[in-house]
């Protein structure tokens, strides 16, 4: 049923890539799971599954998009799209507001990635998780990192003013 010549597979990863941009996400999933499916060890496959994994994402199945980015990352842990597989499958797990998963996700990424330019946004991110939840000390120790980490951040006072925020809810509940 899958393209055997090279000729073929690539007219059926840009027919997906139509379907993608038109937003028919199920056909072009159908289509690239089949693909990886069929030839497991094609040089692209990494493309693909990021691809699956952003058409669940973008189709609203968070926990489908996690599982395709954390398949990326187990199948093809050395592909320059690893990177954005770590930072998908914790964004997914965070819009499911699987907060725990979405932490610990987002801390993998930040120890994969330790120098990316979007880590004080990710540490931002894994604090509010942690207000959300009423976790407010974790809350707080997440925050102080930011602020210790970057001394130049558009995150830096927005920390702070969530960490008084926190010390507020802390005083409230004793």
């Amino acid at each position: 049923q899958f393209p055997k010549s090279k000729i073929a597979k690539r007219s059926s990863i840009k027919l997906g890539e139509i379907y993608f941009r038109k937003a028919d996400y199920e056909k072009m999933i159908e289509l690239y799971n089949g693909l990886v499916n069929a030839e497991p060890n094609y040089f692209g496959n990494d493309r693909l599954v990021l691809r699956i994994a952003q058409a669940y994402f973008n189709n609203g199945n968070y926990l489908d998009a996690s599982d395709w980015f954390l398949q990326l990352i187990k199948d093809y842990p050395t592909s320059a799209l690893a990177r954005k597989a770590y930072f998908g499958k914790a964004k997914s797990e965070e819009l499911a507001q699987y907060f725990d998963r979405a932490i610990q996700s987002y801390e993998q990424f930040v120890v994969q990635y330790p120098d990316h330019p979007r880590v004080d946004f990710i540490l931002y991110q894994i604090g509010l998780m942690y207000m959300t939840q009423g976790k407010y000390e974790e809350a707080v120790e997440t925050f102080d990192r930011l602020r210790e980490k970057f001394i130049v951040s558009d995150y830096r006072y927005a920390a702070l003013v969530e960490i008084g925020r926190a010390y507020r809810a802390i005083a409230a509940s004793d």
